[in-house]
């Protein structure tokens, strides 16, 4: 596979498949989108595959600007559906009760802020190569879309979620207050590593925070090509701002 001399490079995870998708409908012609998943186990991306095969892509090739949309799916993970032993961001009986009127176990946020920096961290060398791949581009983050407020339709979910959708989704409040600690999780390696972290804008956000549902098709765990094409456009205006 050859790169072309595009502007802008996104390289990700799942997360960069909506705005994949914006991009073959409506080309700008601005974007390369390289998606990690494609090459097998983020194990072997992190360890062998990614370091010589980037490198070799780079060659001749200058992004004007560099954009990194790594994991960012743990918020849905940990707090789409309820766990086997129902449980709260904080003190006992702060979220919605459980099915048998049981309170729920407290968890402190210092214990889920240290998972996700657990998540993320493992990613850091990765980030690390990525941009020093291409050292004098313009280093961006592309944050992950918000939780949705209800599952209202017949969904279709990742295979990390097999097994899980016939349980009950979780209170939309613990979702909504994971993401704003992964969303800060994000923003701290983002200002590590010396980029700017580009956000979901409030047009793909109902009043009270989450995912629009005009953004979101059969995945509730990702945006669909609408939430993509908005998502281009922050791209755009990120990198035209800085010249």
């Amino acid at each position: 596979m050859i790169l072309p001399k595009s502007e802008i490079l996104l390289i990700g995870h799942s997360h960069v498949e909506a705005l994949r998708l914006a991009e073959q409908i409506a080309p700008s012609g601005r974007m390369t989108i390289h998606n990690l998943n494609h090459l097998g186990r983020r194990g072997s991306v992190i360890g062998r595959r990614v370091p010589g095969g980037l490198r070799a892509l780079a060659l001749g090739r200058k992004p004007r600007a560099v954009c990194l949309c790594l994991m960012g799916n743990q918020h849905n993970v940990h707090g789409l559906f309820e766990h086997p032993v129902p449980w709260s961001l904080g003190p006992i009986g702060s979220e919605a009760p459980t099915p048998d009127g049981a309170p729920r176990l407290a968890v402190p946020e210092s214990v889920l802020r240290d998972v996700l920096d657990r998540d993320f961290g493992q990613l850091g060398a990765l980030a690390d190569l990525l941009f020093g791949t291409w050292p004098k581009a313009q280093r961006l983050i592309l944050a992950p879309p918000p939780p949705v407020r209800e599952i209202d339709r017949e969904i279709d979910l990742p295979k990390h979620f097999e097994g899980r959708a016939g349980i009950r989704i979780a209170p939309r409040g613990l979702h909504r207050r994971l993401y704003e600690l992964q969303c800060a999780v994000y923003a701290e390696h983002a200002k590590a590593c010396g980029a700017e972290i580009v956000t979901p804008p409030e047009q793909v956000m109902t009043e009270d925070g989450f995912l629009a549902p005009t953004c979101w098709g059969r995945d509730p765990s990702h945006g669909n090509l609408a939430y993509g094409r908005v998502m281009q456009s922050r791209l755009f205006a990120a990198v035209d701002s800085a010249s």
